[in-house]
């Protein structure tokens, strides 16, 4: 199990020797009429190291290490038992896409999609500043599109909420930062096929 992070200084790859992960998903697609058709899905995972010896040291709130086997001057212990990072325990998507018929030539496309993530961190060191807390996304789309397929025209909004969602996060000499994601977004696009 490969891992990757950032320790001030340089990025520092290493294999964690064994992980074990358990979890469940399910989904449920439904062409509730003729124009609707509506997707579900939601997973649940529950991933923890077996072994990660010489891993960063798990930190509590105050920065300071939370395990008792952390060794001070190497910074490192083994986090068996600790939750893998990018890991939610609870994650849940539902979309719904409307298709009509506007005239002889087009029709009307609309859809909308709902995102929730449960929290996790993105840093074996479960460091503060590197949590994500839990966090809903919206989408919606609307287009006019020929029925011969030939061209489109749609609007785009992603992340209607504006959800500022941690996609990395470093502690570089006592500075921490975070990379975030792209914020609220629209798109005006249009197809041509030829």
């Amino acid at each position: 199990l490969q891992t990757s992070n950032y320790d001030g200084t340089q990025f520092i790859i290493g294999n964690a020797g064994s992980a074990s992960v358990d979890g469940a998903e399910v989904e449920v697609s439904w062409q509730a009429s003729a124009n609707l058709r509506v997707h579900s899905s939601v997973a649940w995972i529950d991933a923890a190291y077996d072994d990660f010896a010489g891993a960063q040291c798990v930190e509590d709130s105050s920065g300071a290490p939370a395990n008792a086997d952390c060794d001070p001057v190497t910074n490192t212990e083994n986090q068996k038992g600790e939750k893998l990072e990018r890991s939610p325990e609870l994650e849940f998507n539902l979309s719904a896409l409307w298709e009509s018929q506007l005239t002889d030539t087009m029709r009307l496309k609309a859809s909308a999609s709902i995102y929730y993530s449960d929290e996790y961190f993105v840093q074996p060191t479960q460091a503060g500043y590197a949590t994500q807390d839990s966090f809903t996304k919206y989408d919606a789309r609307l287009a006019v599109v020929a029925n011969d397929g030939r061209w489109e025209v749609g609007l785009t909004g992603r992340n209607l909420g504006d959800e500022m969602v941690i996609q990395h996060a470093y502690n570089i000499a006592g500075n921490q930062f975070q990379n975030l994601g792209m914020g609220r977004s629209y798109t005006l696009e249009g197809v041509l096929h030829f």
